[in-house]
């Protein structure tokens, strides 16, 4: 009888080590670790998200899906959002930079003001690379159950989401960049990250000022 018991343990105990080694592969598969110091936490496998509607800068209704085959970073914010401001400068470099077939940043702003509003500051700072997207009536964010803003989703290719980080990121550094790639969709090479010039790079530091 002990021996049975040893073994069964022994079972049980081998079981559990290959549902962490699955669950282990089942992230590594998807995509690398995220860089040290980013405060992003990954799920143990990618989960449907619900049906996302917010609107573009003319007010023509969107969803989530219709960005389907790309890998999305959907970033809710708002113009009033210290932490925002001073995000916005990275996002807009990250999709200068990565920013195409494969991926895109999607920042859903939730100013009551609506689309004027989030357009004059994103003039203000220069940062051209951002497309206007709005939901002044805080859908987005109340199904995605965010409780503070920033809050960052990466979404694959699927229109799962991969995880989370609540709070801002520099989005466009070597590292997360890097990150961020090893999620892009397969098929063909993984687009190269444009050079940032002077100008944009003093785009950048009048959106912090901004801030």
């Amino acid at each position: 009888m002990r021996r049975l018991f040893v073994a069964f343990g022994a079972a049980l105990l081998l079981s559990l080590a290959a549902l962490v080694v699955s669950g282990v592969r089942n992230v590594e598969a998807e995509g690398a670790a995220p860089p040290a110091g980013l405060n992003f936490i990954v799920l143990p496998r990618p989960e449907a998200l619900p049906p996302l509607h917010f609107a573009d800068a003319a007010g023509r209704p969107l969803d989530l899906a219709d960005f389907r085959g790309k890998l999305v970073l959907l970033n809710i914010w708002a113009t009033w959002c210290v932490g925002c401001r001073e995000e916005i400068g990275a996002l807009n470099h990250l999709e200068a930079m990565l920013g195409g077939k494969k991926f895109q940043v999607v920042a859903v702003a939730i100013d009551r003001g609506g689309a004027p509003v989030v357009q004059s500051f994103l003039s203000e700072v220069n940062a051209r690379a951002l497309k206007i997207y709005i939901d002044p009536s805080l859908g987005v964010p109340e199904k995605l159950g965010v409780f503070g803003i920033p809050t960052s989703f990466l979404v694959n290719a699927k229109g799962q989401e991969i995880g989370k980080i609540v709070g801002p990121a520099e989005w466009d550094q070597p590292t997360i960049v890097n990150w961020l790639k090893s999620y892009l969709p397969t098929g063909g090479a993984a687009p190269k990250a444009k050079i940032l010039n002077k100008e944009t790079r003093a785009d950048r530091q009048r959106s912090r000022a901004f801030g």
